[in-house]
C-alpha cells in the first residue's frame, strides 16, 4: 500500500510526464520533430551564411545545441538558441555552458516569441508547415539583409541567394537575405 506522500509523488510525476509529452507533440506538429543535424551540414550551413567572429547567430529550435557550440567554437560567433521542449533545452543549455566558450546561450521558449531583432544570421530547420508562420516574424523583427540559413525545407515565396547540396547531395541548405520592406 502506498503512503500518502508516495501517492502524491506519483500523481506529480504522472502530471509532469504528461506535460512533457504534450509539449513534445506540440513542438513536433507545429515546428519540427527532434532529429540531430549532421555536424558536416551545420558547418556547411554556417560557412554558406558567411558567419564571422563576433556576429550573432540565432538558432530557432536549437535541439541539443550543436549549432550553437559549432558557431561559438569554430566561427567565433555569439550564439543564442531557442528551444521549446524542456528536456532538449536542458541538454542544449549544458552543451552551451560546457563547450560554448562563454559565447553560447540557450533560452527555453517558443521560437515565435524569440527576440531575433539583433541577429546577423538565423539558422532554422523547421517543417514546411512551420515556415509560413515564421515569415511575418522575420520580415517584422529583423534588419533587411539579415542572413537566414534554412536546412532541408525552403522558405515559401522567398528566393534563395544560394542553395548548396551537402554530404554528397543527401542534404540541401538554403541561404536567404531578409528582403527590404
Amino acid at each position: 500500500m502506498l503512503t500518502a506522500m508516495e501517492a502524491v509523488l506519483l500523481v506529480v510525476l504522472g502530471a509532469l510526464v504528461t506535460a512533457v509529452g504534450a509539449i513534445m507533440v506540440y513542438a513536433a506538429v507545429t515546428t519540427a520533430p527532434f532529429v540531430r543535424t549532421p555536424r558536416a551540414v551545420i558547418r556547411a550551413a554556417l560557412r554558406l551564411a558567411g558567419l564571422a567572429p563576433g556576429e550573432l547567430l540565432i538558432d530557432l529550435g536549437c535541439g541539443h545545441g550543436h549549432v550553437l557550440v559549432i558557431a561559438a567554437r569554430e566561427f567565433g560567433a555569439r550564439a543564442v538558441g531557442y528551444e521549446f521542449a524542456p528536456h532538449h533545452a536542458f541538454v542544449a543549455w549544458l552543451a552551451a555552458a560546457l563547450r560554448g566558450q562563454g559565447r553560447a546561450t540557450v533560452r527555453w521558449g517558443d521560437l515565435y516569441a524569440a527576440d531575433i531583432s539583433h541577429a546577423d544570421v538565423i539558422y532554422i530547420w523547421l517543417t514546411p508547415h512551420a515556415l509560413p508562420r515564421l515569415i511575418p516574424k522575420l520580415m517584422a523583427e529583423t534588419r533587411p539583409s539579415t542572413r537566414v540559413v534554412a536546412f532541408s525545407s525552403p522558405i515559401p515565396g522567398w528566393e534563395p541567394i544560394r542553395t548548396e547540396l551537402v554530404c554528397g547531395g543527401r542534404y540541401r541548405v538554403f541561404l536567404y537575405s531578409v528582403p527590404t520592406r
